[in-house]
């Protein structure tokens, strides 16, 4: 049994350059854990798992790719994933579940891919406010009341609930893929190469296939994407922007995430073009 927690390095739980962080903020992330915890002593911590600390720092860089690869089985596999957001924590978590909802949405947190990629991989979501713990299924179920019937055509609300819901993964692998790539590009990352390690993620790779993609250097990293992946929704080829330079690659976009942007054609979300040795091969409809 331990304790994930889902944080903005920029919020003061970061280290680039060593595993390990000040007492004071240690002490502070154990004890808000220990809150949370079914202790079996009430003197015992519960193990906590922070990336700050619990991701290597090596000069080759193996170690961290490693666990990058491992990290949708840390969060899954969490009894708890506690997001500690700066802002959410000045916040008192007195308020109804419209407000606490708009309060996470517009933190920094929320903005994050690799946060959002973890939060997708928890199983039991737990938001820590100036005032306590605000548990994230009880505020979906409570968006659900509150949406129906009285209040079924809020907007705010309405946007506030699909926002909940675009955390959930599918049993189909296909609307995880076209999800996973609408909800990386309304987010940001400081590390441009790690976009599409983030989206793997969300899409269901394995972790042979995560460390494969972890392998390939930055520039190379988009094709060994779509070769993995085996398959691209159609809409990507009507994007105008720089591609690939490579032979067969003339399609594809440089970067997928920001390509996403600019989709102009809305197609069939299960409209695919399979990737072969010859090319792409699919039909789609066109005018003549």
């Amino acid at each position: 049994i331990y304790l994930a927690i889902s944080h903005v390095w920029a919020d003061g739980m970061g280290n680039p350059r060593a595993n390990s962080l000040p007492t004071c903020q240690i002490h502070k992330i154990q004890t808000l854990a220990n809150h949370l915890r079914k202790a079996p002593a009430p003197t015992a911590n519960l193990p906590i798992w922070i990336d700050t600390l619990s991701v290597p720092i090596t000069k080759d860089g193996m170690a961290r790719r490693k666990a990058i690869a491992r990290m949708n089985y840390i969060y899954e596999n969490a009894s708890v994933t506690l997001v500690l957001d700066a802002e959410l924590m000045k916040q008192s978590m007195n308020a109804d579940a419209v407000e606490l909802l708009m309060r996470i949405v517009h933190s920094r947190w929320s903005h994050r891919l690799w946060t959002f990629q973890e939060a997708s991989a928890a199983k039991y979501l737990v938001f820590r406010f100036s005032d306590g713990f605000v548990e994230f299924g009880v505020l979906k179920d409570a968006m659900v009341a509150y949406l129906a019937p009285s209040n079924m055509y809020d907007a705010v609300g309405i946007d506030l609930y699909r926002w909940a819901f675009t955390l959930e993964s599918t049993p189909d692998p296909s609307q995880n893929l076209l999800k996973a790539f609408e909800n990386a590009s309304d987010r940001s990352t400081s590390r441009e190469s790690d976009e599409l390690i983030c989206v793997a993620a969300l899409a269901g790779f394995n972790q042979e296939q995560m460390e494969t993609l972890l392998q390939s250097e930055p520039e190379t990293r988009t094709k060994t994407f779509v070769q993995l992946l085996k398959r691209i929704p159609k809409n990507l080829i009507f994007v105008h922007l720089p591609t690939l330079p490579d032979r067969g690659f003339g399609w594809c976009p440089k970067r997928l995430i920001p390509a996403w942007k600019f989709i102009h054609v809305t197609l069939s979300d299960y409209d695919f073009f399979q990737l072969t040795p010859e090319g792409l091969r699919g039909q789609s409809a066109g005018l003549r």
